[in-house]
C-alpha cells in the first residue's frame, strides 16, 4: 500500500518537529526536579540541610588492616529518612558496600559485609530510637576481625561476634562517601560535627583533611551511568514508542529521511540520557539511547517504504496550489 503525505509550509513542518521532541522531553525528564549538591562543609562541620554528597578522594584502607574505628558527632534533622539514609558509606553504589552507617527513621542501621551477608553488608545491625531526640549524639563504631561494637554517647549498645575476618571481602577500590550514597539517591539530612577514621595503622580527621570533597554533575553522570537496562519493559518502552515520533519527524526531511530522523533522535536520546544523571530516581542508560534512535529510524522507514515523504513532490504542491 502507498500513501501521499503532503505536509508543506513552515509551520506544519516546525509542528511535526517539535511536538514530538516536546513530548519526549516531558516523558523522559519527568519527575522535573534535578538533584543539586547542597552538602556545605565549613570549619570541620559538614552540613546537610538538603540533599548532598561529600566524598573522599584517596584510598581510604591501608591493605592487612586489623580494625577500623569511627567516631561521630552528629545530628539529624529529621526522624522520618528512610533508605537507609547514608551518613557514612564506604561503597560503589547503593547495591555494593563494604560498610554502610545510616538512618530508618528513629533506628540506626549498620550494614557490614562479612560472612553470611550479601554484598550490601545485608542483614543489617539495627539498633532502635537512636534518632528519637534531635540532640546531637557521638556515635561510636568500631570494626575488628572478630567482633563488631558500636556505642551511642559512650555507652555500648550493640556488641556483635562476627564468624570470620570481614576485612578479606572488602574491596578497597570503594569510595568512601558522606550524606549520601554514591548514586545520589539515598539522602541524609543533617550535620556531622565531627568525623574520625582510625585503621589502627593511621587516624584521619576526614572534615579537615584536604582530601575530602563536594562533587558535582560530572561525578553524578559517572557514578550513575549504566550500560544497558534489564528490565524488558524498558526495552519495549526505549523502541516502540519511538516509532511514531521517528515517523513524524521523517516528514521535515526531503532527502535522507530515515538516516537524518536516526541521527536527530540519537543525539536527542544522548542529550536527555546525559540530563538524566541529574534527576533523581533516573538513571542515563546507553541502551536507552540506542533504542530511542532505533525506533525513530524505524518509524522513518516505514514512511519511506509505504509512503511518499517528500515535502516538496509535485502532487503535494498541487493540492496545496488547489487549497
Amino acid at each position: 500500500m502507498n500513501f501521499v503525505k503532503c505536509v508543506v509550509g513552515p509551520w506544519r513542518r516546525a509542528l511535526l518537529l517539535m511536538a514530538p521532541m516536546i513530548a519526549f522531553v516531558l516523558a523522559t525528564t519527568y519527575p522535573y526536579t534535578f538533584g543539586v549538591n547542597h552538602a556545605a562543609l565549613l570549619d570541620g562541620v559538614a552540613t546537610f540541610e538538603h540533599s548532598g554528597l561529600l566524598t573522599w578522594n584517596k584510598d581510604v584502607l591501608p591493605p592487612k588492616i586489623e580494625s577500623v574505628a569511627i567516631h561521630l558527632i552528629l545530628r539529624s534533622y529529621s526522624n522520618a529518612q528512610t533508605g537507609p539514609a547514608r551518613i557514612v558509606t564506604y561503597s560503589r553504589d547503593h547495591l555494593h558496600s563494604n560498610f554502610t552507617i545510616g538512618q530508618e527513621n528513629t533506628d540506626l542501621i549498620i550494614r557490614l559485609r562479612r560472612e553470611a551477608s550479601d554484598a550490601l553488608g545485608m542483614p543489617p545491625f539495627v539498633i532502635p530510637k537512636v534518632f528519637e531526640s534531635a540532640q546531637a549524639k557521638a556515635i561510636d563504631v568500631s570494626i575488628a576481625v572478630d567482633n563488631l561494637t558500636v556505642k551511642i554517647s559512650g555507652k555500648t549498645v550493640l556488641a556483635a561476634p562476627l564468624v570470620s575476618n570481614p576485612f578479606e571481602l572488602w574491596d578497597p577500590s570503594y569510595t568512601l562517601a558522606v550524606g549520601n550514597e554514591l548514586t545520589w539517591e539515598r539522602p541524609w539530612l543533617g550535620e556531622i560535627q565531627a568525623f574520625q577514621l582510625d585503621t589502627g595503622l593511621n587516624k584521619a580527621n576526614m572534615l579537615r583533611d584536604t582530601a575530602i570533597s563536594r562533587p558535582g554533575f560530572f561525578h553524578q553522570l559517572h557514578r550513575r551511568l549504566q550500560l544497558y537496562s534489564t528490565r524488558s519493559k524498558d526495552i519495549v518502552l526505549n523502541l516502540f514508542l519511538m516509532i511514531p515520533f521517528g515517523a513524524m519527524t521523517s516528514l521535515v526531511f526531503r532527502r535522507h529521511q530515515i538516516t537524518r530522523t536516526l541521527l536527530m533522535w540519537l543525539i536527542a536520546a544522548t542529550a536527555i540520557e546525559i540530563v538524566q544523571a541529574s534527576i533523581p530516581g533516573r538513571f542515563p542508560t546507553i541502551s536507552d539511547a540506542l533504542l530511542n534512535g532505533l525506533g525513530a529510524g524505524i518509524g522513518a522507514w516505514i514512511v519511506v517504504r509505504f509512503g511518499t515523504a517528500d515535502l516538496g513532490n509535485s502532487e503535494c504542491l498541487q493540492k496545496r496550489s488547489r487549497a
